[in-house]
């Protein structure tokens, strides 16, 4: 039991660092960046391996909301700021017979981008 309680933590560490390395990465999108995101979503793995996992954590980065605050219609090309949603997921250290990690987190958030 305690050494599923440590694979279930070690999960959600490697989930958190790959949210923080995902906001991260949203924080420095420019807005040519942003409306490429509206077909292709930002996925990526944590930088380097996540010591003491069986697969390194990951995140993605969607757009979620394009907020705009002009009451003119004629100027909505351009949103004053846009939410992505990122996600990460985190793996344990135990496998399966298969290979597959035993735990897994996941995480999500909802970042501001202006």
């Amino acid at each position: 039991m305690a050494g599923n309680t440590r694979d279930s933590n070690l999960a959600l560490q490697a989930a958190e660092a790959a949210l923080r390395k995902g906001e991260e990465a949203a924080s420095n999108l420019t807005y040519s960046g942003l409306t490429a995101l509206d077909t292709t979503p930002v996925s990526a793995g944590y930088a380097s391996s996540f010591e003491g996992t069986a697969t390194p954590p990951q995140y993605e980065i969607r757009p979620f909301a394009k907020i705009v605050t002009s009451t003119d219609l004629n100027e909505v090309e351009k949103p004053d700021s846009i939410l992505v949603k990122v996600e990460a997921v985190g793996y344990g250290a135990s496998e399966k017979s298969d290979g597959t990690p035993v735990s897994q987190s996941q995480l999500r958030s909802i970042y501001k981008v202006d």
